[in-house]
């Protein structure tokens, strides 16, 4: 039924005859009035009301590297759909909204159109608010945040050092994905077309092994996990359950071969399934383990050449862990054999391309007659496939297999283990391992250290100078922040501008005694690492960010409604981080007045900051430590 036709339903059945109760509707002037009448009566601005129950709705924060579409106006309908029921029903609803505002895509269409990151960030911020308040969405715009200003990004600093001096941020070598054009690390969904670069179509993609900042996130893995049933019920279980095997707990033991010839040189390799080693072929290596070039080295010197080359095109199309499963197996063999400690039979050592080192110790047993890639890879290089488990209903199993039986069974071929169940075969067998030092129980994640740290230029500023005689020196709390060049040079290609010699760190206090150079990081914090920051101060009252030390949250915490795309594992992982954390902010009236700088005024850094927007000058915060 069309608008007119119901108005004119609604007019006959309640309005008296010649008379009409609904009038033309005109979105241009009622929306504005009632948009004025709410700000003006500031209807959705939330404060501390102990007297209802609260109510915390966050949508994903947009990210301003284009313009709103209608995948926006959808998400942000839904959260405002429930924010008005709520507020209907009686319920203090905090409702906030900001913008993520850092990362690559910002950086390449600034490059793109030929303008600074901020200005085309600010001006797309600006649009999405017009877009917004226009639509009339219930926010309380006091609460604004945008991550690429210095007063945000200073507490990820902030919060980066502090996880630094507790052992929760290290820096090593991690084999990453390097566009060789681009000059920065890319993500495993930056990588298209068989290997090449996302920008750069015509780049083939590097693996290279570089000095990386991470997150210790594997010491939570145990506890994410047990969070995970805090959900239940209340979450999708398709989200919980992507987040459970992102983690990806694993019960098994670790096991350790021998290499032949190779005099106290040992290859360790995780199973779940210890009761089907005797069934073990061959041990694959992933390309990147760090003895696969040496086993080649020193095996056969007429085929080390060739060998070597292969080596070198596996490392450089490594198969991604979402597609190991699918992915076309290839390998070889690397003339080296390990000794099985259970039968000290010898079996070869080949290198594969569906193994992983991100996963367990990255050397597999390959088992073919019990693991469904295994058995591919057997099929398709010949190795033999020994049955050692065998169905318990059915005794005599179709020899050779045609297919890998990879459910619990029976153990069969298996020397004094023969005629156990496979559970208990392995409970023995782990223990047996144990005793005779050639093994141990053991349990392991899926879940790996988190890689934070990004060769480009519009992300946080890592915190940490270089000095040759002081070593990794963090910058002091009180220079915070460390922030972005003003005008850098910007191609896209080439080193980050933040490595350039004209944008050496500054001297600060912690390493003035020295006279050598100093070198701030070059690289920056990526968008992701303090994403629960976003969720901490959009909660707390518009005023001084000194204070969120110890004021980081608004009594409506925990976030009891998020809208967003279910594809991101790390939001799932800052969403139980946040709901932790039970502190109260100050509602005092100096803190609600309270600004952020004194130039701010007394209308905070919200104003300040839009103000400057409006006359088109970059707002400049902090103590600069650039020359």
């Amino acid at each position: 039924m069309g608008c007119h036709s119901a108005r004119l339903a609604l007019n006959s059945f309640f309005a008296p005859q010649g008379r009409s109760i609904v009038g033309d509707y005109k979105p241009q002037d009622l929306e504005v009035k009632w948009q004025q009448r709410w700000n003006q009566q500031r209807v959705f601005e939330s404060e501390a009301n102990p007297s209802k129950p609260k109510y915390y709705v966050l949508e994903m924060l947009p990210y301003p590297s284009g313009t709103l579409h209608m995948g926006h106006m959808r998400n942000y309908t839904i959260g405002d759909v429930v924010a008005r029921v709520k507020r209907m029903q009686g319920y203090n609803v905090l409702h906030p909204m900001g913008w993520d505002a850092f990362g690559l895509p910002a950086e390449n269409a600034a490059i793109k159109n030929q303008t600074h990151p901020r200005v085309w960030t600010n001006d797309n911020i600006a649009e999405f608010q017009r877009v917004l308040r226009r639509f009339g969405f219930s926010y309380d715009w006091r609460r604004e945040i945008s991550t690429c200003e210095p007063e945000y990004y200073r507490w990820n600093q902030w919060f980066f050092l502090r996880m630094l001096e507790r052992g929760l941020a290290y820096r090593k070598k991690s084999r990453v994905n390097w566009c060789p054009k681009c000059c920065t690390v890319l993500a495993n969904e930056q990588v298209v077309n068989g290997g090449y670069c996302w920008r750069h179509e015509d780049t083939l993609v590097e693996a290279r092994e570089i000095e990386q900042w991470f997150l210790k996130t594997t010491a939570y893995a145990e506890q994410l996990l047990d969070d995970l049933k805090l959900l239940e019920g209340s979450w999708p279980e398709r989200v919980i359950t992507m987040q459970r095997n992102w983690i990806g707990k694993s019960i098994g033991a670790k096991v350790w071969f021998t290499v032949a010839d190779f005099p106290g040189q040992k290859i360790e390799i995780f199973t779940t399934r210890i009761d089907t080693i005797y069934g073990s072929s061959a041990l694959i290596l992933a390309p990147n383990h760090p003895l696969a070039e040496s086993l080649i080295a020193g095996a056969d010197p007429a085929a080390h050449s060739q060998r070597a080359a292969k080596l070198a095109l596996m490392k450089q199309s490594s198969v991604k862990m979402e597609d190991v499963a699918t992915a076309e197996k290839d390998g070889f063999f690397t003339g080296r054999y390990a000794v099985n400690p259970f039968n000290n039979e010898k079996i070869p050592i080949w290198v594969g391309n569906f193994v992983l080192m991100e996963y367990g110790t990255g050397a597999i047993m390959a088992v073919p007659a019990h693991d469904e890639r295994d058995f591919e890879f057997a099929t398709k290089f010949g190795l033999p496939i020994p049955v050692v488990v065998e169905p318990p209903n059915d005794p005599n199993p179709q020899s050779p297999p045609q297919a890998a039986f990879t459910d619990y069974g029976v153990s069969v071929n298996s020397g004094p283990y023969s005629g156990l169940a496979s559970a208990d075969a392995i409970e023995k067998m782990a223990a047996d391992a144990d005793a005779a030092g050639f093994g141990k129980k053991e349990t392991i994640f899926r879940l790996r250290d988190w890689g934070v740290s990004r060769q480009r230029f519009w992300g946080t500023p890592i915190p940490i100078i270089y000095c040759p005689n002081d070593g990794m020196v963090p910058v002091p709390d009180k220079d915070l922040p460390v922030v972005l060049p003003a005008n850098p040079k910007l191609t896209g290609e080439g080193q980050s501008p933040l490595a350039r010699p004209r944008f050496r760190q500054r001297q600060v206090s912690q390493v003035r005694r020295s006279r050598s150079p100093r070198n701030r990081h070059h690289g920056h914090l990526r968008r992701f690492l303090l994403v629960f920051l976003s969720l901490l101060r959009s909660a707390q009252r518009p005023g001084s960010l000194c204070q969120i030390q110890s004021r980081l949250l608004v009594s409506h915490r925990p976030v009891h409604r998020r809208h967003r795309t279910c594809h991101s594992p790390p939001h799932v992982l800052a969403l139980l981080v946040q709901s932790h954390a039970r502190h109260r902010p100050d509602f005092s009236p100096r803190a609600r007045r309270s600004a952020l700088h004194p130039r701010h005024g007394s209308q905070g850094w919200h104003r300040h900051v839009q103000i400057r927007r409006q006359r088109g000058r970059r707002p400049r915060y902090g103590r600069p430590l650039w020359r």
